[in-house]
């Protein structure tokens, strides 16, 4: 199906437009009313793309209305999470046995890989490695290999591009309009804790990385992985650059979060003129860490940075019962 942009045509001339692009698993209504909603109101004509499985119905609905295009979510890995098998044996059984059958899937690449060359060129036998490990990475992960197979030759249509979540976003004004036409940008989560000091994101990046490029970046604030924002080309190039050590890393963590903040402050994106965006100073405030004390608003009733201007996005709002109270005028 093509976008609505290529829907109205691929005439070199016409002016790019700005892509919105997410993930959205198990899709419902009330996720998507605020996050469409909102940003409707300040980007009517951004292009929307989110990744789905298995959208609510009603959420169908309502991305058809809204000119959001879903596509589907590729079935992958779905990770192997110890606090589920506390309370779902079941689940935790489930996942286990795909652990081992991706171990046994490896042995038999391995094994296969004399006998594939005889038949096929090295490119082809990368190829076939590199389609086999999009099939095996972490869901979290997949969805930065998803984007990627869907932005390559786009760049006729599209301008500027945010990749976003979905369930726990919503916006204030345009994301787009604070973003030059060459850079990547990048936003931190609330301090003082660090990649060092906060132990899900330590456990990440050493998953990953090992200690020695922990110890290099633990001083570092966390970047969200969740949101990033820049111009086509940049974030084609931030997706480039992410593909290769999301597939080549055990499925077993989350590691697109670890790898994003790792890669960013060893100096893997540098190429493509990064900016990490201080919290709290950009279009993008991420509040999961933030406390309600740190709020500010305006007589508007939108959330402001300290100098008065609204943040176009606000993150992790779903963390605030106060904060889904304010924002939920702006999903009718």
């Amino acid at each position: 199906m093509p976008t609505h942009a290529a829907q109205a045509g691929l005439d070199s001339t016409a002016p790019r437009r700005n892509l919105v692009l997410g993930m959205a698993w198990g899709l419902q209504l009330e996720d998507l009313q605020l996050f469409s909603r909102s940003l409707r109101r300040v980007c009517p004509a951004a292009d929307i793309v989110l990744l789905a499985k298995d959208a609510s119905p009603a959420a169908r609905q309502l991305a058809a209305a809204e000119r959001i295009q879903l596509l589907p979510l590729t079935n992958c890995y779905y990770g192997l999470c110890k606090s589920a098998a506390k309370r779902n044996p079941k689940e935790s059984r489930k996942r286990i046995r795909n652990y081992l059958g991706i171990k046994l899937v490896n042995a038999v690449m391995a094994a296969a890989y004399p006998l594939v060359r005889l038949g096929y060129t090295r490119a082809e036998c990368l190829e076939i490695r590199h389609e086999i490990r999009k099939l095996i990475v972490h869901t979290y992960s997949s969805r930065f290999v998803q984007y990627l197979d869907f932005l390559r030759n786009q760049s006729a249509l599209y301008d500027k591009v945010m990749l976003t979540d979905v369930r726990d976003v919503c916006f204030q004004t345009d994301p787009f309009a604070r973003i030059p036409d060459n850079q990547l940008w990048m936003f931190q989560e609330e301090g003082p804790l660090t990649l060092g000091s906060e132990i899900r994101n330590r456990r990440w990046v050493e998953a990953t990385f090992g200690k020695p490029v922990l110890r290099r970046i633990a001083h570092n604030r966390i970047l969200c992985a969740g949101i990033t924002i820049g111009s086509y080309a940049n974030i084609l190039g931030y997706l480039e650059t992410m593909a290769p050590e999301l597939l080549s890393r055990s499925p077993v963590y989350i590691p697109d979060q670890g790898i994003h903040n790792a890669m960013a402050y060893t100096g893997a994106f540098d190429h493509l003129h990064p900016v990490i965006v201080k919290n709290g100073d950009g279009p993008v405030v991420t509040v999961g860490l933030m406390t309600e004390a740190q709020f500010q608003w305006n007589a508007a009733g939108q959330l402001v940075d300290a100098a008065g201007v609204p943040y176009a996005v606000i993150h992790q709002f779903d963390r605030h019962p106060k904060l889904v109270a304010a924002f939920q005028k702006l999903a009718t």
